[in-house]
């Protein structure tokens, strides 16, 4: 009877999951927009925050009293797999990562350019974004992961086991003080549909 009612509450509860990470990675689109359009960062340049997720809570401007902008959940922002070591963040100094609802949020590194070659984001982008939502591949109870660029559509990739993520999202070298390995989100990919991503409804 326990093997025939945990399929469901498994389920169940994956899905809550993964509605969370999607939700929350939805939203960039609009906060990107904001953003940009809004100068948020103060550096006079319509552009993207591309260096990281955590930037988009944690980067403080303003004087005397800087104010962190707060654009996202300072939730998504402690999940953030790969903060830019290059950002001066205060209030805390250095944050603690940690996962939100078992997923780790990222920054893509790079994408393909129309001549189909790799171009970086760097730290801003006029034109460019892309950000991923992933479940830690140690923790069971996910099977979903999520990408969204500039272009607001929301894809999805569900492979047959979270295992799989480990063959494709490429693997960083090292481990972290927590000691897990994660894996990494560095490129958009050229041709989503053909990676695997379909479009989410």
């Amino acid at each position: 009877m326990t093997s025939l009612l945990l399929p469901p509450y498994r389920k169940t509860r994956t899905i809550g999951y993964e509605r969370n990470a999607s939700g929350s990675l939805k939203c960039f689109g609009s906060i990107q927009v904001t953003f940009r359009s809004s100068d948020s960062d103060l550096n006079g340049v319509d552009d993207f925050h591309t260096a990281d997720v955590k930037g988009l809570y944690f980067i403080s401007v303003g004087t005397p009293t800087p104010v962190q902008i707060r654009m996202v959940e300072v939730s998504v922002a402690l999940a953030d797999a790969d903060p830019d070591p290059g950002n001066d963040y205060i209030n805390p100094p250095n944050p603690p990562q940690t996962l939100k609802a078992r997923y780790w949020f990222k920054a893509s590194k790079k994408y393909t350019d129309e001549g189909g070659l790799p171009q970086p984001y760097g730290r801003r982008h006029m034109d460019r974004f892309g950000f991923a939502a992933y479940p830690d591949p140690t923790r069971e109870g996910t099977d979903l992961a999520f990408i969204v660029n500039e272009e607001g559509a929301m894809r999805k990739f569900g492979p047959k086991s979270v295992r799989e993520l480990w063959v494709r999202f490429p693997r960083k070298n090292s481990i972290d003080p927590d000691g897990i390995v994660k894996p990494e989100f560095d490129a958009w990919p050229a041709d989503p549909a053909a990676a695997g991503w379909s479009k989410l409804d």
